[in-house]
């Protein structure tokens, strides 16, 4: 395929595309400043070990988006993985050294987690289409696991009480409701 220019000679598109993704990319570098980031902590000079943040994302599909925000102290963990496809997934993070992980396999899944207490932990897996699942953890040292198989399955974990219990939801199912409040 060819890109006619009344400037110039035909240029391949795919050429062209190219040539100018190159260029944005290379003015944001120049244009964003120094970049420093640490996939292992370890690795991080020894000042910095203990105040940071670490995420990682895992897509495998089409139409995948995964979002993860920390802000505020330091020591948070989150990993989002999914593989299929429309598959969303966010973690939101503001207390200090909260852990989330959220697994989907299947399609048009949705996981929300948003931890705003400190040394929260959430976990959820979801396998099937249209699954939902909601973490909200303002209560600190909260911990919940969700398990969902199955088709259009639903489930809110509230914590916001200090001293909560562990959460543990397992859903094996079609259409069904959970909801834990503590």
């Amino acid at each position: 395929m060819s890109t006619a220019s009344s400037h110039g000679p035909t240029v391949p598109h795919s050429a062209f595309t190219h040539s100018r993704l190159a260029s944005v990319f290379a003015l944001l570098l120049l244009c964003s400043g120094p970049l420093t980031g640490y996939a292992d902590p370890d690795l991080a000079p020894p000042e910095l070990q203990s105040n940071l943040d670490t995420a990682a994302t895992l897509q495998i599909g089409r139409n995948n988006l995964a979002n993860i925000t920390q802000t505020g102290a330091a020591g948070k963990a989150a990993q989002i993985s999914q593989v299929g496809s429309a598959n969303t997934a966010a973690i939101m993070q503001s207390g200090l050294a909260d852990q989330a992980i959220a697994v989907q396999y299947g399609a048009q899944n949705f996981s929300n987690i948003i931890q705003t207490g400190n040394n929260d932990s959430a976990v959820t897996a979801q396998y099937g289409v249209g699954n939902r699942s909601t973490v909200l953890q303002s209560a600190s040292n909260a911990n919940a696991r969700v398990n969902q198989i199955g088709l259009g399955n639903q489930t809110l974990v509230l914590q916001t009480h200090a001293g909560a219990a562990p959460a543990t939801v397992n859903t094996i199912g079609i259409g069904t409701t959970q909801i834990v409040v503590e």
